[in-house]
């Protein structure tokens, strides 16, 4: 059907105030008005921390990056372990875009900080950074020199890729508890017990003479209580460095 030109339609704009003839606007009340989102702290633009003492050495650094490491005294399994996540990443650290100063820096501050958290298991990110005349990136190459040099550092291996993969490292720290089976006396259900936990973040969970001593210590704690003792085992074995000693425990 044709338009009558004689006729034209009203204009939407039109249409609109004759519907909305009569009609009184609401006075607004309680409104906030809305405030533009806060600017977000770019890590790598932010202040380096102060000058701190460590003992990363640059020493025999070589040109090739391990793609592991565990400490002298526990066995693979615990990089088994590491890989499977067996640990969940509790915290990470991108370390891209900075010099190795500054890297060396960031990283002694972060380990610290997981350390005073009880962190046990970090994702160290650290590029690949492949250099021109070929070869490792010198970034990935010290970071993983580093880490074998501190001293809370258990283990470390790369991720999987969507962690990282080749750029970055899974690092495995120790607890702080002082060795690896923990024993408390406490109560289930109203039934007291005795109980013993290995930690396979201290060391494996191997046992040594001190583990031993624990182990003793708390069937003692159960027999005085006259209640159970339930230990849960995660033992990666006997401390091979403590000789004959250590196989005793077995």
């Amino acid at each position: 059907m044709k338009k009558n030109p004689e006729h034209p339609s009203p204009a939407a704009g039109d249409l609109f105030q004759q519907a909305m003839e009569g009609v009184t606007p609401i006075t607004p009340s309680n409104r906030i008005a809305p405030s533009p989102p806060s600017p977000r702290v770019q890590t790598r633009n932010a202040l380096l921390p102060p000058t701190v003492t460590d003992s990363f050495s640059d020493h025999n650094v070589g040109e090739v990056a391990p793609t592991s490491y565990v400490r002298n005294g526990l066995n693979n399994m615990t990089l088994r372990k590491l890989r499977r996540g067996f640990w969940p990443i509790q915290d990470y650290i991108d370390l891209h875009g900075h010099t190795s100063e500054e890297a060396r820096r960031y990283l002694f501050e972060f380990l610290q900080h997981a350390l005073r958290n009880g962190f046990r298991c970090v994702n160290v990110i650290h590029g690949k950074g492949w250099r021109a005349e070929g070869g490792e990136g010198i970034l990935k190459i010290r970071v993983r020199h580093w880490l074998s040099q501190f001293p809370q550092v258990l283990a470390f291996c790369e991720p999987p890729d969507n962690a990282g993969g080749a750029g970055a490292v899974l690092v495995l720290l120790e607890t702080g508890e002082s060795d690896a089976l923990l024993n408390a006396k406490g109560k289930i259900e109203g039934q007291t017990v005795v109980i013993g936990v290995q930690d396979f973040a201290f060391m494996g969970g191997s046992m040594g003479i001190a583990v031993g001593e624990a182990f003793i210590a708390g069937i003692r704690a159960a027999i005085a209580a006259n209640c159970p003792y339930i230990i849960f085992t995660a033992s990666g074995g006997a401390r091979m460095q403590e000789g004959i000693l250590s196989l005793m425990q077995m």
